[in-house]
């Protein structure tokens, strides 16, 4: 029987029963309870090695700190005098450069975001209203 060896087939190995158990070129090892783990690639993670790290590749430049959002989203968290999706912009030493922060489009329900400084406003559409337009 597949997935079973030894005297009287009375070793069990789950990973000879599912060899495609773990996905992304992870390798399945048999435990003493009769289940298995997926030891995944580098930028791969979970149960099965389903899940991509998005924070593997370190998109986050200018030493900014990468944080999985899921398995496809990220967002960095910029060190002093950098900012942008992924710290690739100059704010200057002492922060005088204005930053958009209507970048994020940050502004729901297709309100309109106006850039001011160290803030925005959102200009909200009939029926919506709030900081955010929700």
């Amino acid at each position: 029987f597949t997935g079973f060896s030894g005297r009287n087939c009375s070793t069990f190995d789950p990973c000879a029963l599912r060899p495609s158990a773990c996905l992304h070129d992870g390798v399945c090892r048999s435990n003493a309870s009769h289940t298995f783990t997926c030891l995944c690639v580098d930028g791969y993670y979970g149960k099965t090695c389903l899940h991509r790290d998005p924070c593997f590749s370190s998109p986050c430049l200018n030493q900014g700190r990468c944080f999985n959002q899921s398995d496809v989203e990220f967002s960095c968290r910029c060190e002093p005098g950098f900012t942008g999706g992924w710290c690739e912009s100059d704010a200057g030493d002492l922060c005088e450069q204005n930053v958009d922060e209507c970048l994020s489009s940050p502004c729901k329900n297709k309100g309109e975001c106006q850039d001011g400084i160290n803030s925005f406003t959102c200009l909200c559409p009939r029926g919506y209203k709030g900081p955010l337009c929700e």
